[in-house]
């Protein structure tokens, strides 16, 4: 199993677009923690060093999870896109330990890019309150519990990429059916079901989690996400460990 770790932790780091697909998700959590710090105190929006700005900076990674998605998925369904899982499962037999390697670190991944996530946004909104020579409200409840939600949210949004990946194999049908669903499918069951069904679903799990709205509490939909992560994630194992690799 650490030997599987490694190599995955060694293909996420090394491989070129998931370094720019990082640095991107890093960049435009600066921008919107700066554009959340140009209009603090305007139209509504909370003044700069308070809370509640504060919070607004650290929600701004929000991007982070949809980013540490597709990271999962480019982890296991780039591999069939690119031939290389023949290689992958020869080197590891057992293929459920693949399989579980790869959730960990597409996890990991997530939760580490969400943290720098973090800390670029809380950089970029504290350096323009010190600028303004407003009070810096850092240590509060409010900040720390969005700041927490965006990790977690990078970390399951991670796993859930890799069991969707694996369960789709096609790197661009697997990209496809994740943001339709969340942009038209979801929609649509709301649509016919009532907006209350939306916090079962899982692009309002993911909210929940993420803390950027949602139905649920932070810690009922970092639940339920990982309870369709795990659901999703048996379902692909099963399927990768009963698939001829071709």
């Amino acid at each position: 199993m650490n030997a599987s770790i490694h190599a995955e932790t060694l293909k996420m780091v090394t491989t070129r677009t998931h370094r720019r697909l990082a640095l991107g998700a890093l960049g435009a959590a600066a921008f919107l923690a700066t554009a959340t710090a140009g209009f603090a105190g305007r139209d509504g929006n909370a003044a700069l060093g308070t809370a509640s700005n504060l919070a607004n900076a650290a929600r701004g990674s929000h991007v982070v999870p949809l980013v540490a998605l597709v990271l999962g998925i480019l982890a296991a369904a780039g591999e069939f896109q690119h031939g290389t899982i023949t290689q992958t499962f020869l080197s590891t037999p057992r293929r459920r330990a693949v399989v579980v390697a790869k959730a960990l670190v597409a996890a990991t991944t997530g939760a580490v890019l969400g943290a720098a996530g973090v800390v670029v946004g809380l950089a970029v909104a504290t350096s323009w309150s010190a600028l303004d020579g407003a009070s810096i409200h850092l240590a509060d409840a409010t900040v720390a519990g969005d700041a927490t939600g965006v990790v977690v949210g990078g970390a399951l949004a991670g796993a859930i990429g890799v069991a969707l990946g694996l369960l789709v194999r096609s790197q661009a049908a697997a990209l496809v059916t994740a943001f339709a669903w969340t942009l038209f499918g979801e929609g649509v069951i709301m649509l016919i079901g009532g907006q209350g069904v939306g916090r079962w679903l899982p692009g309002g799990a993911a909210q929940a989690a993420s803390g950027v709205g949602g139905l649920l509490p932070m810690w009922g939909g970092a639940l339920l996400m990982a309870a369709y992560t795990v659901a999703i994630g048996a379902v692909a194992t099963r399927l990768t460990v009963a698939r001829d690799i071709g």
